[in-house]
């Protein structure tokens, strides 16, 4: 469905089949080159769905109405089984099913971290990169003032001002030594910055990535 109808006259298919197959292509192609996101073509997701839906409701083959089912049924056990047995050879960078891991115990030696500073009540926690931030406010729970710093721009910058932050003494998540010359980056000057702790996330007997935790103070003006 979509090339043939919109040749025969039919301009909702013909506008969806375009609208939804220009901007998978694109990102498609673009992806060869440079990194691409899967949420990033949404809007070709979005055009293109119909169209599977009318070719594969409309056919006289049964399988072939039956074959969105048994793909969903397909990719929903091979995410799951990714996660507890790690079927497929994947890198754990390029592995995101790592991404759902429980953070439980990180948060509670980051608590810890936060509590054994000369001030915890003006205490924030900070990393670079915010999936780390987010995952950590999720498993911290109340209280916990975590935010992003540095990096690209996002939610975060919105959330917070570094007027509001100036000052204040932080536990700066940095991960792997891998920003500056093998060692984390302050997005801010503080007054001293020390490494305390550090955490390795292990999945399956695998050490998947180390964090290192840092007692920063006085975050300067």
């Amino acid at each position: 469905m979509g090339l043939p109808e919109g040749r025969a006259g039919d301009d909702a298919q013909w506008f969806l089949f375009w609208a939804g197959g220009s901007v998978l292509c694109f990102f498609a192609l673009a992806g060869i080159f440079t990194l691409t996101l899967a949420n990033w073509p949404a809007v070709g997701y979005a055009a293109a769905l119909p169209l599977a839906m009318d070719a594969t409701s409309s056919s006289r083959s049964r399988a072939v109405r039956l074959s969105p089912l048994a793909l969903a049924a397909a990719v929903t056990l091979a995410f799951y089984a990714q996660c507890a047995f790690r079927i497929l050879p994947f890198p754990p960078g390029a592995d995101y099913t790592r991404e759902i891991q429980d953070w439980t115990e990180f948060a509670k030696k980051v608590r810890e971290v936060r509590a054994a500073m000369p001030h915890p009540e003006r205490t924030f926690v900070y990393s670079r990169h915010f999936q780390v931030a987010a995952r950590l406010a999720f498993y911290a729970g109340d209280g916990l003032d975590v935010t992003r710093l540095g990096g690209r721009h996002d939610q975060y910058d919105y959330w917070r001002t570094l007027e509001g932050l100036r000052g204040r003494d932080a536990v700066f998540v940095g991960e792997d030594r891998d920003d500056i010359g093998g060692h984390p980056f302050y997005y801010e000057p503080f007054r001293s910055c020390v490494e305390v702790d550090e955490w390795s996330e292990v999945q399956g007997g695998e050490k998947v990535r180390t964090f290192y935790l840092y007692r920063c103070l006085d975050l300067e003006p």
